[in-house]
């Protein structure tokens, strides 16, 4: 089953001059247990969807489905299944963390000892704990991200919606966050939809992706098949010494690397290298490197 489906959906803002569409009748199904990454540069519908989905706007035309039933005719079911940490960080600054946190969680009909208990176990997996009676002013922007999920999984949802989760965090945060994520993902079984600018977050932890842009999908696919639709592998030497000859399609030079394209390579390699020989250029070292999600960003958003 999908966790989530789109078929059709709109959204249009009407402002003075005219109309401005934010979604193009997107259409996306997102399997259940995936970790699923919603990608593209800034204003390309990305958040649309996500407030869409998560019941804080509504479509100008299309369905939602959350794990089979339509949104417009069972909210209540779909709110329970989706918990949503924003990338804006609103939070009372004159609640405690725990206060906080018993709120929402009787938003969604958690009371009394389990709530304690939920929250108990929430916040000892973000490192919470620690901070439960603080009011949430006095927290560091970090443990405010945390606190922002803490709130989005406080229910226990199938589906979990991280918009920009680690934007502006330290390099601790954002790992000890996604060891919590993939262990609700791998041990669990939650969905997991992820927006990012970190690419390389993406990379590492997304089972499929879908690049969106101007409220269009433009490519949605495993990951493994985005990575091997730019075919490409680039050879840097790390040289000293100078090329005093021509460089072939396909190499660049420049501050002590040369460069080569390996799709491009239509000349004989050994000829190239020995030619480097000839002009006294010493190679102290070769790299290689693979296609990565920038330049598949790259190619499709240049």
């Amino acid at each position: 089953m999908d966790a989530i489906k789109l078929e059709g959906l709109t959204k249009e803002y009407q402002f003075q001059g005219g109309i401005k569409a934010a979604l193009n009748g997107v259409n996306l199904s997102i399997p259940e247990g995936l970790i699923f990454g919603l990608l593209g540069p800034n204003g390309a519908g990305k958040s649309t969807i996500i407030n869409i989905i998560s019941g804080i706007i509504q479509a100008t035309s299309g369905s939602v489905y959350v794990l089979g039933k339509d949104f417009n005719k069972d909210q209540k079911f779909c709110k329970q299944k989706i918990g949503t940490a924003v990338q804006e960080v609103l939070l009372d600054p004159f609640f405690s963390v725990e206060e906080y946190l018993t709120f929402i969680a009787g938003y969604y009909g958690i009371a009394g000892k389990k709530a304690k208990e939920r929250i108990q176990e929430v916040c000892e997996n973000l490192s919470l704990t620690a901070h439960l009676k603080k009011n949430t002013r006095m927290l560091s922007g970090g443990m405010k991200r945390r606190l922002i999920v803490a709130k989005a999984i406080i229910h226990n949802p199938d589906i979990i919606i991280l918009d920009e989760p680690t934007a502006g965090v330290d390099i601790e945060l954002r790992n000890s966050l996604w060891d919590f994520m993939l262990k609700l993902n791998k041990k669990e079984g939650k969905t997991i939809i992820l927006t990012t600018h970190y690419l390389k977050e993406a990379e590492d932890f997304c089972d499929r992706i879908a690049f969106i842009n101007n409220g269009n999908i433009i490519l949605e696919d495993t990951k493994n098949k985005i990575l091997k639709k730019i075919n490409s592998k680039t050879i840097v030497f790390k040289i000293e010494g100078e090329v005093n000859f021509a460089l072939p399609s396909g190499v660049s030079c420049k501050e002590g690397e040369l460069k080569i394209m390996s799709k491009e390579v239509n000349f004989d390699l050994t000829s190239f290298l020995q030619a480097l020989t000839r002009s006294n250029v010493k190679i102290i070292d070769i790299l290689t490197k693979e296609t990565t999600l920038d330049d598949i960003f790259l190619s499709l958003f240049k």
